[in-house]
């Protein structure tokens, strides 16, 4: 398993505070190996759920090759660092449609979560 927070480096940077290349050559290289079970993908709305980052993230699955599961994570407020908690949660329907525009692109090994959670 393998999470990727954001294509986008310099928005990555901004997320988690590290670019995201190295997160991106482990990923070929445990692909390469045999050794990459999945990739996970934070959605987070107005953050990275936009075309540029769906395309990436399409067209970095597609560059792997072969079956790569992708498990689409909705971003929520438990367990977050403070400034995070001022974006808002990934609904359901946010994480369909990015799930819909994966498979409109020919991948099909794709995870969305079971559960929502919602805060009261």
């Amino acid at each position: 398993m393998l999470d990727i927070k954001c294509f986008d480096d310099a928005r990555h940077r901004e997320l988690t505070g590290k670019e995201n290349r190295r997160s991106l050559r482990s990923a070929r290289l445990l692909h390469e190996a045999g050794k990459l079970h999945e990739l996970r993908f934070l959605l987070v709305p107005g953050v990275t759920d936009g075309d540029a980052e769906l395309d990436a993230l399409i067209d970095f699955v597609k560059s792997l090759g072969g079956d790569v599961r992708v498990r689409l994570n909705a971003f929520q407020h438990h367990g977050v660092r403070p400034k995070a908690r001022e974006w808002a949660p990934m609904p359901e329907a946010g994480v369909g449609k990015a799930a819909a525009r994966l498979r409109d692109a020919g991948i099909r090994n794709i995870v969305t979560p079971a559960v929502y959670l919602h805060e009261v």
